[in-house]
């Protein structure tokens, strides 16, 4: 089983460098979002495209420079979420009896 994550790298393991990959890896560290079974599909990934060494390569310069990109906020909410202070958000309308 693969997520999305997995499925994108894999199909750009292709044309990658290395560089590449270390800015691809560095943005999923970043997101933290990706389960243990994906990050080990991905190293497998490239240990079989380079080595080992290609490896160690890759998530040094990836750490470097997820540590040097800003994290990004998160996104806003829905224009329709937003509370304003002192200020309720609108009822939902009443559900009606179809009976």
């Amino acid at each position: 089983m693969k997520s999305a994550i997995g499925i994108e790298f894999e199909s750009l393991m292709v044309t990658m460098t290395r560089d590449q990959a270390a800015e691809f890896y560095a943005k999923f560290l970043q997101a933290g979002q990706a389960p243990e079974f994906v990050w080990q599909f991905v190293n497998l990934l490239i240990i079989h495209k380079w080595s080992e060494a290609g490896l160690i390569y890759i998530k040094e310069k990836a750490w470097k420079i997820a540590q040097k990109r800003p994290i990004p906020p998160p996104p806003p909410p829905p224009p329709n979420r937003v509370i304003r202070e002192g200020h309720a958000p609108p009822e939902p309308p009443p559900v009606r009896d179809r009976n």
